[in-house]
């Protein structure tokens, strides 16, 4: 059970959107299910031991442990180039302006306090001469549709695609089970008598496509849009899939200001916290020596920046639990328990 479920949510989706590893991934959850299922009658279920003997790879993807050492390893090597090493300026600068933001902001927690300052400072630089870049940009429609293979199709416009959005991947993968009830169920009710899929993955996916086509129908800009446009990088690799050069010109430039601005106020609270241990060592530095009584002094407080949540996981996070809401009061029916209680085909 700890090889075939380990992986988490995110690196799931990845590796179930290649047809080979999706065909020999099915069969084996499907054993996982069936196994797993009699020991939710279990009284000690939700104990914690009994959790972690059965379901300790969730706190273990493989695939997350990988990143996490990958990104802790290139953040030593920047923080000793920071240090003052042999290592030149433009490789500094090559090592961190070639990561994409999210990975960014994993290398920037892995920096050393005294180096984040200048890390931050100079991607902001790259992003805020990206960002004018796009905003200068001429119309690109001559180019047709974005083909983001194609080496002569809007080059700007991909190079700075890579830094918002999934590098690989099937952006747009979704389970073929969805395409034949999607049309013909109207509500929740009727998903429970759906045999071919969850009743809680039908109606996510439902609000999945209607914000995608909110995105596609809202490419003129309008006051209302940035409720809509995603900023992570998985929704706005969701969106560059559609090839509309307009819509992903302007999924890429609203994705690269609200990560400007984020990052801006990171680098704010980074630096007046600098400034405060700086005022108290210099205080305590002119009050050295005199003989009183010593006083606690309180550490400045750090404030944490405020990270938005991305329009479209916010959307597709209020449809789960809105749906498993309507879920368990369906239940309440005894021809729905009764539907429920022959399984679904996924867990």
């Amino acid at each position: 059970m700890a090889d075939a479920l380990g992986f988490c949510h995110e690196h799931s989706r990845g590796l179930l959107a290649e047809a080979l590893v999706r065909e020999a991934a099915a069969p084996v959850f499907a054993s996982a299910i069936r196994q797993t299922m009699p020991l939710l009658s279990e009284r000690s279920f939700g104990d914690a031991k009994f959790q972690q003997v059965y379901f300790s790879a969730a706190h273990a993807c493989p695939a997350c442990t990988f990143e996490r050492r990958a990104v802790g390893r290139h953040a030593g090597r920047v923080s000793s180039a920071f240090a003052g090493s042999s290592t030149s300026d433009a490789r500094i600068d090559h090592d961190h302006h070639a990561l994409c933001i999210s990975h960014f902001r994993c290398l920037a927690r892995n920096v050393e306090p005294e180096h984040r300052i200048l890390a931050l400072g100079r991607y902001l630089a790259m992003l805020e001469r990206e960002s004018q870049e796009i905003q200068d940009l001429e119309s690109i429609e001559s180019a047709g549709r974005l083909e983001l293979e194609d080496e002569d199709a809007a080059p700007k416009l991909r190079d700075v695609l890579r830094l918002v959005a999934e590098p690989f991947g099937e952006a747009t993968f979704a389970p073929s089970c969805f395409e034949d009830v999607l049309p013909d169920l109207s509500d929740l009710a009727e998903f429970v008598t759906c045999m071919v899929a969850c009743p809680v993955c039908i109606e996510v996916e439902r609000a999945r496509r209607r914000w995608l086509e909110t995105v596609r129908q809202g490419i003129l800009p309008s006051p209302e849009m940035w409720l809509f446009l995603p900023t992570c990088a998985h929704h706005v690799s969701v969106a560059a899939a559609l090839g509309e050069t307009a819509l992903v010109r302007a999924v890429v430039a609203h994705s690269l200001r609200v990560a400007l601005e984020q990052l801006q106020q990171q680098l704010r609270s980074l630096v007046s916290a600098a400034e405060s241990e700086a005022e108290l060592a210099a205080a305590r530095a002119v009050k050295w020596g005199r003989r009183r009584r010593r006083k606690k002094t309180d550490p400045p407080i750090q404030h944490a920046p405020r990270i938005a949540r991305c329009p479209a996981c916010e959307r597709l996070a209020v449809a789960e639990l809105q749906a498993t809401a309507r879920l368990l009061k369906a239940l309440r029916v005894e021809r729905h328990r009764r539907s429920f209680e022959r399984g679904y085909g996924c867990a």
